[in-house]
């Protein structure tokens, strides 16, 4: 009997029907269930429109589910195939309608049979004698061959490769879609930090809702509490709190996981803790600092012992992440500068692991990593900051390191992939058998709103569209926006048509600036590929053109001078954070006719977004610890603080007459007396004024957060609308 099956065939991709595979370029690459269906109802259809909701009945049936589950299996397809939204080869998307399958599709059977038959005709005798002679010749030969057969049997069951890790299937485990990050299991509950609104919760390893935990931890106006670890028994938690906005470092806490007492665990110049982990037996914490060194301390309290001094000099901050102790509590792992390194657990022979393993690409990073409960496979996130800057789900993956040392058996010296998909962003977590991993896939949109001042109310501006960095022509008639996550630089009309595209990936603008003549638009380029440089772009369209082009420090946040003579400018270190001031940072003056570049005197603190003011005389700043405004006068070439002892500032800009200073306080960094919201305070005077109330709003960006001015002086924001929930991804031996 036969049994048949399709095999869809499209440029260099392969879909099998009947194995569930897909393989492109020769390489098998994993899809997740319903992704695999929506595929093959396009590929059985290719050139027809499939409207959203009958692609919704046929892969889920009567399964309530959003379209936000069908834009998700969408986007998956999109990134294991390579495939562009704007430009598709694979998917087109018809807007509000569904999805065509464009690319020319060979379909083909795949028949395999199964035929058995009996003989009908029996021996005559002498023929039924020669077979009895044959036989036993046949016999010896056949006991023979068996041995041969079980002795090589054991030789290569010996020396076999031993089965490595697969991911078999995805699960969904929570449906809020509110931002959120796992940060532990005791076996039956994840414990999870949602930052929006800011709650500790728990929910089932099953799926469910989160429930709100309850920490009982003195207040406090920096950022945390935060859980950073669950310990090995499932009982206590670490918890990370009062982050400082200048050292981001913390106080480290051990707080029972079933609401009973909290105590100190490490704080102060030597115990200031970026993150930490439990040892094996829960006896031990270790912590890093945000200098980098490595601290142990006893989990009941005590003394912190330095075991790991960082390699940055004194005084500079360096990247330590993704702390992991070896389950048999010899080693210990942590990731530098986006490597992992290995010690052993006294601190001794410090060295790189897989020192060769993507060497030749060094925007490749590697961070997040865990050992399975056996010590058997080293699992990590790793990935390429090149292409699109804002795609940390593209370019994060899953990989896993097989840690099996035998002399009988072989395991592969190089890491195995374990997805292709973007249920792994911003780290995970291993189940307590080490058969699970449980992720975050994060769907990233925005909805642009403007602030009514009249209705008191956020209304969609531009029908809502997913962009951030809008700016106005001087006459107020055209304005640019970048487009988010996909970071696309668009010119329009002020009511939204005349849509003309200014650039195209890998470039990701950032702050687009109209020159005051409404020729020429300044900005700078974020993605990771780029070298952070200014560019300009005629208005009207054409090649970007890159400013201080022999400069090999990062140029950021242009702005232009009143007269369009000058464009003020940060100059940051190669190194340095986009968002942060880092050591050595500057602000530049530039001669647009010239080139040439001057310093002006240093901020009184490491100041970002300077801003020029309408008249000229003035240039406007914020601190890196965004608790105050700095202002720089030009008549006496001095900088002044205005002493707002706020936190949390974001972003101050002038009002268009340069009478007001306005600027944001977000939801998640907001001073409780005052709360979230817009507000301004007088360029001459110091009386605080909220424009807008920003109570529950869920901010995006690709900074964190973003918002701006109209011409008439109306806030804009980027409204998060994207979906964060958790995933459980089965994992199998084979």
């Amino acid at each position: 009997m036969a049994i048949k099956s399709f095999i869809f065939r499209f440029d260099d991709v392969e879909v099998r029907e009947r194995e569930f595979t897909l393989v492109k370029a020769g390489k098998v690459l994993t899809v997740e269930p319903k992704a695999f269906h929506v595929l093959l109802v396009l590929l059985r259809n290719p050139q027809k429109l499939i409207p959203k909701e009958e692609l919704l009945n046929a892969v889920w049936g009567d399964t309530a589910v959003t379209e936000g589950s069908l834009t998700r299996c969408i986007w998956l397809l999109r990134s294991l195939l390579g495939d562009d939204t704007h430009q598709p080869r694979y998917i087109e998307t018809v807007a509000t309608v569904g999805y065509r399958f464009v690319c020319p599709v060979e379909e083909l059977e795949d028949a395999s049979e199964l035929v058995s038959a009996e003989p009908t005709d029996k021996p005559t005798e002498p023929q039924a004698s020669k077979h009895r002679s044959r036989k036993v010749l046949w016999n010896a030969l056949a006991a023979s061959g068996v041995a041969l057969a079980v002795a090589a049997g054991l030789v290569w069951y010996a020396l076999r490769p031993l089965p490595t890790l697969h991911v078999i299937s995805y699960m969904q485990i929570t449906t809020d879609g509110q931002r959120k990050g796992i940060a532990g299991t005791d076996g039956n509950s994840l414990y999870i930090n949602v930052t929006e609104p800011a709650i500790l919760g728990v929910v089932p390893v099953s799926g469910g809702r989160v429930t709100p935990l309850s920490i009982d931890l003195p207040p406090s106006e920096n950022q945390g509490p935060w859980i950073i670890g669950v310990s090995p028994d499932g009982t206590r938690l670490l918890i990370l709190s009062d982050v400082g906005r200048e050292s981001w470092g913390g106080s480290l806490w051990v707080v029972d996981a079933h609401g009973g007492g909290a105590h100190f665990l490490a704080r102060g110049v030597s115990s200031n803790a970026m993150s930490a982990t439990w040892s094996p037996n829960g006896a031990t914490v270790l912590y890093c600092t945000p200098h980098g060194d490595l601290y142990t301390i006893p989990s009941q309290g005590g003394d912190p012992r330095l075991l790991l001094t960082s390699a940055a000099p004194a005084g500079t901050p360096t990247t330590v992440y993704g702390l992991a102790w070896s389950p048999d509590g010899s080693r210990i792992r942590f990731a530098r500068d986006g490597r992992y390194w290995e010690i052993s657990a006294n601190g001794n022979n410090p060295h790189e692991i897989l020192p060769n393993w993507r060497a030749s690409n060094p925007k490749y990073f590697m961070c997040c990593g865990r050992w399975t409960p056996e010590g058997d496979f080293f699992l990590f996130l790793a990935g390429s900051t090149e292409g699109v800057a804002q795609d940390l789900a593209a370019r994060e993956q899953m990989w896993a390191q097989d840690e099996r040392r035998s002399w009988l058996h072989r395991s592969s010296p190089e890491p195995v992939q374990l997805t292709t998909g973007a249920t792994v962003c911003c780290g995970f977590v291993l189940s307590r058998d080490g058969n699970t991993a449980f992720a975050l896939d994060s769907i990233r949109r925005g909805e642009l709103v403007r602030y009514d001042a009249k209705s008191r109310q956020l209304a969609p501006y531009l029908g809502g569209i997913s962009a951030e960095f809008v700016n106005f022509s001087k006459d107020g008639k055209s304005l640019v926006y970048v487009t988010f996550p996909e970071g696309i630089m668009w010119r329009a009309n002020r009511d939204g048509s005349g849509l003309q595209q200014l650039t195209n990936p890998p470039m990701h603008p950032a702050n687009p600036r109209w020159s005051p003549d409404g020729s020429q638009i300044v900005f700078f380029d974020m993605a990771p590929s780029g070298a952070h440089a200014m560019y300009t772009i005629p208005s009207q369209g054409g090649t970007p053109r890159r400013l201080l082009p022999g400069d090999e420090e990062m140029d950021l946040d242009p702005f232009w001078s009143p007269d369009g003579k000058k464009i003020i400018f940060r100059q940051t270190p190669v190194g340095s954070p986009t968002g942060g001031p880092g050591i050595g940072t500057r602000f530049r003056v530039l001669d647009v006719d010239t080139g040439n570049a001057t310093d002006l005197p240093p901020c009184p603190k490491p100041c970002l977004a300077p801003r020029w003011s309408p008249d000229g005389r003035y240039i406007l700043a914020v601190p890196a610890t965004q608790d105050d405004v700095a202002l720089f006068s030009f008549q006496t070439n001095q900088w002044s603080l205005l002493n707002l002892r706020l936190a949390g500032i974001k972003y101050p800009a002038w009002s268009h007459d340069g009478h007001f200073i306005y600027f944001e306080i977000c939801e998640k960094c907001a001073v409780k007396s005052i709360g979230a919201g817009i507000y301004r305070i007088p360029a001459t005077g110091r009386k605080l004024e909220k424009v807008a109330d920003l109570k529950g709003f869920r901010d995006i960006g690709f900074l964190g957060v973003y918002w701006g001015l109209d011409p008439d002086d109306n806030p804009l924001l980027l409204r998060d609308t994207g979906t964060y929930d958790v995933y459980a991804l089965a994992l199998e031996r084979k």
